[in-house]
């Protein structure tokens, strides 16, 4: 899902909401281009180091959802710019794999079958 990233230094104290521009801006590119947003796919996130509440953002007259944590480029990123759930969720990834490993054992066959249909072109895909 493509994704639109629109930044902002939110140490400044403001009235208004220093996206809704930005947003407005992307928003009329698109219209021009002829390409169209879907609203019910965007969400925002308000990156900071300190508790602030998050921005509302509306395009189209729809308020976007504001997420605690999105996926960039494959890397799941929280506000805070930790990657706590990305690396929760690789570990219950390797978790299953492990799982799945332990249950092969039982036959030397069906694990080297393993070993060449899933480990091998992986690591090699990288070389």
């Amino acid at each position: 899902m493509p994704r639109i990233y629109l930044v902002h230094d939110s140490e400044k104290n403001l009235t208004t909401n220093p996206l809704q521009p930005l947003a407005e801006a992307v928003s009329s590119q698109c219209s021009i281009n002829d390409m169209l947003l879907n609203t019910t796919k965007l969400v925002t996130m308000n990156i900071t180091p300190k508790q602030a509440q998050s921005d509302s953002v509306k395009i189209h007259g729809e308020l976007l959802e504001a997420v605690p944590a999105t996926k960039v480029l494959g890397i799941v990123v929280d506000k805070r710019l930790t990657l706590v759930k990305h690396v929760e969720q690789l570990n219950a990834r390797c978790d299953r794999r492990v799982y799945a490993i332990k249950a092969l054992v039982k036959s030397e066959d069906e694990l080297l079958w393993f070993y060449k249909c899933c480990v091998s072109p992986t690591l090699f895909l990288w070389l």
